[in-house]
């Protein structure tokens, strides 16, 4: 599945395979597509620019969570594949979002103006792991 959305370009507020893509609603399409549910259907989602403004990035990471439920925040540390994380850049605040692919030790993302939807090995770079949010139906996938 996420093959299928590798190479979309970066284009905030669009969530469409190969036409173009935010971090945010890269995570929700994926869910979406595992889901069987057309991205049309997904809820109203902020862009992922409001991520990189910490008075509205935790808001935006809540509906981020709903639009993507079911989901079960993580605590235990351990990253599956299929998890999203929450990463925060240099200001503490959610900044990005990324999905654990099912491919051992790969992160996949949008990674912002210019880029494309790629995966990375586990090297977040300056960045930390906010959270890890984990799909409650990803059995039925």
């Amino acid at each position: 599945m996420l093959l299928a959305w590798e190479g979309t370009p970066y284009l905030p507020g669009q969530c469409a395979r190969q036409r173009g893509v935010d971090c945010v609603r890269f995570v929700a399409g994926v869910y979406a597509d595992l889901r069987g549910v057309p991205a049309a259907a997904l809820p109203r989602l902020p862009q992922d620019l409001s991520f990189h403004a910490p008075g509205r990035a935790l808001a935006a990471a809540a509906l981020m969570r709903r639009a993507c439920a079911p989901l079960a925040r993580v605590r235990d540390g351990i990253v599956q594949p299929g998890d999203a994380l929450v990463v925060a850049r240099q200001t503490g605040a959610p900044g990005h979002a990324m999905l654990a692919g099912f491919d051992p030790y790969t992160l996949w993302h949008a990674p912002g103006p210019g880029g494309r939807v790629e995966w990375t090995g586990l090297d977040l770079g300056r960045a930390a792991v906010l959270a890890v949010y984990r799909p409650t139906d990803q059995l039925a996938w």
